[in-house]
């Protein structure tokens, strides 16, 4: 190997040292969910569906709920994820009473509809929409428009019983 070559992959090196301290940086400085300090208070869901507040100790329990991603600073925060915690769950409950067989199969089935149903903020009502390809981990699919429409108007009766008058 001559000297031009040797310095040419020599700077080739280089640059990628350059490169990768970038990255070690840039990994270094993202954002990382803190725990809060001992003795302060934190809160987390139970499995009753309910928002407790829990004083951080570092013991097991509550590395547990840090880990489990069940630890949340605020009560509102919790209470927020806790609500939807009971919306997927009551979801699955009505996808098991309607269609308890179903389950897409988005390997195989690729031109087929696969309806849900969604809250609209705006409006405060749910509707139902669909997708084809649209793979949401957290979104409970339903096989036909109709079950889809009779879950809908469910939640949709239940959130008007609930309403104040």
């Amino acid at each position: 190997m001559t000297t031009a070559e040797m310095k040419q992959e020599l700077d080739k090196l280089s640059e990628r040292v350059k490169q990768l301290e970038t990255e070690l940086k840039k990994a270094e400085s993202e954002p990382k969910f803190e725990r809060v300090a001992k003795g302060e208070i934190y809160f987390s869901i139970t499995g009753e569906l309910g928002v407790i507040r829990s004083i951080e100790s570092g013991y097991s329990v509550d590395n547990n709920k840090y880990n489990a991603n069940n630890y949340f600073r605020t009560e509102e925060h919790a209470q927020e994820v806790c609500d939807k915690i009971k919306l997927l769950l009551k979801l699955e409950r009505l996808h098991d009473v309607f269609c308890p067989d179903y389950s897409p199969n988005w390997e195989e089935d690729n031109n087929t509809r696969r309806y849900y149903v969604y809250y609209d903020n705006a409006n405060g009502v749910y509707y139902i929409d669909w997708g084809i390809n649209a793979i949401h981990p957290s979104t409970v699919y339903f096989p036909t428009e109709e079950i889809a429409s009779k879950v809908c108007r469910l939640l949709n009766e239940e959130l008007n019983k609930n309403l104040p008058r």
